[in-house]
């Protein structure tokens, strides 16, 4: 009964709120919303990728030699995983490059396969870090806007006293609840956003780590077959 009875009232006082109070509630409903659907889903990426990443690293350490069949065991195919993708990209680089008779890994191919996985490992943590920004940013707007919330409730508060005349709870406390549900609602996005933010910046750096690693196996790879 006593959450009900505290839900209901929590309704209540969103519904009493001035419109103004009202646009910055929903404002923070969105990037809420729109929040835990990145950390869910980020989640739930860097797990997979975790995961899959170090067989892939294991699986192109077995690879002593690039011949054709070497070559074919580079072009993996597997979706969703960055890592994979650097590896794919490296395989279908090599059978671009070798489909002309005569053609063989040399230093210009290697020095060529450097540049497209340098330029794969900038787009990957690029898209990477445009969600991640996302987070930052909605951590550190939030309590913002529920300080905006926070100062309008205190002034309709204070224009409520000069209306009546008078400082009774009553006068007072529509004000100060407004205040108070903007400043609550701030705060509750902008603790989860700020968590998941540190959170996936770590999980960032590893990504980062592990492809750089990884590139740096294949160039390494490519340098012992080259002719």
């Amino acid at each position: 009964m006593g959450e009900i009875g505290f839900t209901k009232s929590l309704i209540y006082m969103v519904s009493a709120c001035s419109w103004f109070s009202k646009g910055i509630l929903i404002v923070l409903l969105l990037l809420s919303i729109f929040s835990w659907a990145i950390i869910f889903l980020k989640y739930r990426f860097y797990r997979k990728m975790e995961r899959e990443g170090k067989k892939l690293v294991r699986y192109v350490r077995s690879i002593v030699k690039l011949d054709a069949d070497g070559i074919r065991r580079l072009r993996i195919g597997l979706q969703g995983n960055p890592i994979a993708g650097l590896v794919d990209e490296t395989g279908k680089e090599l059978v671009m490059a070798l489909s002309s008779e005569g053609q063989s890994i040399d230093d210009t191919l290697i020095s060529s396969i450097r540049v497209k996985l340098d330029g794969y490992i900038t787009d990957v943590m690029s898209r990477e870090s445009a969600y991640i920004d996302f987070l930052a940013t909605t951590s550190t707007v939030s309590p913002f806007l529920g300080l905006l919330g926070t100062v309008m409730g205190i002034t309709e508060a204070f224009w409520n006293i000069g209306m009546k005349g008078s400082a009774t709870i009553l006068v007072l406390a529509p004000g100060l609840a407004e205040s108070l549900i903007t400043t609550i609602a701030g705060l509750t996005v902008a603790i989860p956003a700020a968590v998941g933010y540190n959170y996936f910046v770590g999980k960032m750096r590893r990504l980062d780590g592990m492809m750089t690693s990884l590139a740096s196996d294949i160039i390494a790879l490519l340098s012992r077959n080259s002719k």
